[in-house]
């Protein structure tokens, strides 16, 4: 609403949505999709699922930002990585956007490759692999890597440094989670 974006769709629960904002979505005719308080998904993955099947039906594919996803807490940080990463077949592109990062989800099967730009370098970049046996390549960073295969969640990747501009991160098998700093280190 402040950003003066009118959804296409709202889902969720509704509970931290104040009685301006529901009344504001009622008159701008956004379709909602309610759903119960006491339920085993969180809101993030309700509306992930309404916009897969949207992108679906309509048969687009299908790239969103998403911001404020985490609110904060690790256990939210977390499952919302894990989210994304079940989700990666469907979703050709997804970028997380924070005031502190960036982070994308590179997958072997679609979204294969983040090539970075001048603007990025000297900031700090982290990949942290998703699946057992992820093999990735780094180019234009500080300590580059060839097809190195890394095991689930391996710390090897924490914070190298973006030298070049036209550095690049590739996935050549499993998923990997790829996060850029905001300020240069």
């Amino acid at each position: 609403k402040e950003a003066g974006v009118v959804p296409d769709i709202a889902c969720g629960d509704f509970d931290s949505a104040g009685e301006d904002i529901l009344s504001w979505i009622h008159a701008q005719k956004v379709r909602a999709i309610a759903y119960p308080q006491d339920k085993y998904e969180t809101d993030l993955s309700l509306a992930l699922n309404a916009a897969c099947h949207e992108a679906t039906r309509q048969a687009l594919p299908l790239s969103l930002t998403l911001t404020c996803a985490s609110g904060g807490r690790l256990d939210h940080e977390l499952g919302v990585v894990g989210l994304l990463a079940r989700l990666s077949a469907a979703l050709w592109r997804v970028r997380i956007v924070e005031d502190t990062f960036e982070a994308r989800i590179l997958s072997a099967d679609t979204y294969t490759a983040w090539r970075l730009s001048e603007k990025d370098r000297g900031k700090t970049l982290s990949v942290l692999p998703l699946q057992e046996e992820t093999v990735i390549t780094e180019t234009g960073m500080k300590w580059n890597l060839a097809s190195r295969t890394l095991p689930l969640l391996s710390d090897e990747g924490i914070s190298n440094v973006v030298q070049t501009d036209a550095a690049q991160i590739h996935c050549e098998k499993g998923k990997v989670l790829v996060v850029l700093l905001a300020k240069e280190s």
